[in-house]
């Protein structure tokens, strides 16, 4: 039987867990760890898979860089979609080089998220007197969009 993702995520994220994953970068034996993801796959039949190669969930580190000849290998063995999840440390290159790859989809919920918090930093820092969070709001969402624009600016769109 095949599970559809529109089944199983709804699931997952409301009992806030993952029942498995994978992480195929900084393995010594990742051939192992490969056959893992594609016994996973298998077994599963999901419809999408999320692999770290070099990419770190919600930005750990400032700046990060894709391995791309894993990417290359995962891709190959892997029969199904790849997401990445943390493209916001990525420079810019990496995320237009991604977009030629198997990669379907990326997040950018912390690109958002830090662009939000550093004007609402500003904003308070810059208007201490201003407590009305509507006026407070209308100068952060413009960084927010701002930010998601330059994204699909990047991704060419």
């Amino acid at each position: 039987m095949r599970v559809s993702l529109k089944e199983i995520l709804p699931d997952a994220v409301g009992r806030n867990r993952v029942t498995c994953g994978f992480n195929i970068f900084g393995y010594e034996d990742a051939v192992a760890v490969i056959e893992a993801a594609e016994e996973f796959v298998r077994k599963t039949g999901v419809d999408v898979l999320a692999v770290s190669v070099g990419n770190i969930h919600r930005l750990i580190s400032p700046t990060t860089r894709i391995d791309f000849n894993r990417l290359g290998e995962i891709e190959t063995a892997i029969p199904v979609p790849l997401v990445i999840h943390g493209v916001s440390g990525l420079p810019e290159s990496d995320i237009r080089r991604l977009l030629s790859t198997g990669v379907t989809k990326f997040n950018i919920g912390t690109r958002l998220r830090t662009a939000f918090g550093k004007r609402l930093q500003n904003e308070l820092r810059d208007n201490p007197a201003q407590s009305d969070r509507l006026q407070i709001m209308k100068s952060v969402i413009p960084a927010i969009k701002d930010a998601a624009l330059n994204i699909l600016s990047i991704s060419g769109w």
